[in-house]
């Protein structure tokens, strides 16, 4: 562990693999996936998740938040297909130099994305409806305009529509998801009727390719769930060991405090590690004292004090532990779900807080 922070993410590129052939197995032979990499691969390093998947037939395309997401891609060399699932359009023209394919989420991005493309033709582009979701999409009143727009010119394709459910990792929204369903297949195909050729169609998240997998749609999108996160069985490998190394050790005595405005104070002598690991790494300032603690071995070592930017204390008292032992943070699926509880959060925000100035190892 030699990176800038002495705090390492180890990566397993064979649980990845055992994961994403789960996936494979759970859809149709004739359905492919799309492999979400937004937010630096849900933390896993996007660069390096696309290469490691370039080459796999069964992922069709990859997808990004953004078109710095994307740029960044295929400045590493990545060939494969990808979509900017949230496009600026202000910088459309940037889409096309990079071979980028834009989700168009209304009509006012439509038009001008149709204005930027010049004289290109049948360029690939995305559809977003919204089906409940309400974050952005096209409305069903929007569809009849969305077709004259597209019957207007020949320099726009629409190779996939799409829609996102609010709730399909949950029996009790069950009911909701299948609203949103039976809405996205009535607007998909009023849509299709005014079109000279079928776009491909994508509904499920990682949930929900896991529970909904063998619907019509011949995409599914695949994010956490590559991450070995299940919402269905324990089928899937742990993917993250997020692992760091002491920094210095002290004894204080009883009556003494640990770090920024006294929030610990040594109940009895006390045996005091500092790591090299801090809440602008990611590890949230809101796990101090003893909110979360460090193992080494079988040994759980709590936070004490208030965690610091670049640093945080654990009680080391009844351990034998020396400078530049290691100690992890992060060792399961579990763990981080735990962690996302204490929090009052999602496994989605523990990974993608992870800093990217913590290295990251492929193993």
């Amino acid at each position: 562990m030699a990176g800038f922070r002495d705090s390492l993410l180890e990566i397993s590129e064979n649980a990845l693999l055992h994961n994403l052939n789960y996936f494979k197995n759970l859809i149709n032979h004739s359905a492919n996936l799309i492999l979400v990499l937004k937010a630096n691969s849900y933390g896993a390093g996007a660069i390096n998740i696309a290469r490691l998947f370039e080459n796999e037939i069964r992922i069709e395309y990859y997808a990004v938040a953004s078109i710095s997401e994307g740029i960044e891609l295929r400045q590493a060399g990545v060939k494969k297909k990808i979509i900017i699932l949230s496009p600026n359009a202000d910088r459309f023209s940037e889409l096309t130099t990079h071979k980028l394919e834009p989700v168009i989420i209304n009509n006012i991005n439509l038009k001008r994305f149709i204005t930027q493309l010049g004289t290109n033709k049948d360029y690939p582009a995305h559809l977003n409806f919204d089906t409940g979701m309400h974050r952005v999409g096209f409305r069903e009143n929007e569809i009849e305009e969305v077709s004259r727009l597209l019957n207007e010119t020949n320099c726009i394709k629409i190779t996939t529509i799409f829609s996102h459910y609010s709730g399909s990792g949950s029996l009790v929204f069950d009911e909701f998801t299948a609203e949103q369903s039976e809405k996205f297949n009535a607007m998909f195909n009023q849509l299709s009727s005014f079109l000279t050729y079928q776009p491909k169609t994508h509904m499920n998240n990682s949930s929900g390719l896991e529970r909904f997998n063998k619907d019509q749609n011949t995409l599914h999108r695949l994010g956490l769930g590559l991450y070995g996160h299940s919402v269905e069985n324990e089928a899937l490998n742990n993917v993250f060991v997020w692992k760091t190394k002491v920094a210095h050790i002290q004894w204080v005595e009883k009556g003494e405090s640990v770090s920024y405005n006294r929030s610990w104070i040594a109940p009895k002598r006390s045996k005091i590690a500092t790591v090299f690991v801090g809440y602008a790494d990611g590890l949230n300032r809101r796990l101090s004292n003893g909110k979360w603690s460090l193992r080494i071995g079988d040994n759980l070592l709590p936070i004490v004090g208030s965690i610091c930017m670049d640093l945080s204390m654990v009680d080391a008292t009844n351990i034998d532990l020396q400078p530049g032992d290691t100690l992890t943070i992060l060792n399961s699926v579990k763990d981080i779900k735990d962690m996302a509880k204490v929090l009052g959060t999602i496994s989605y925000e523990i990974q993608t807080s992870i800093s990217s100035r913590i290295e990251r190892l492929y193993v």
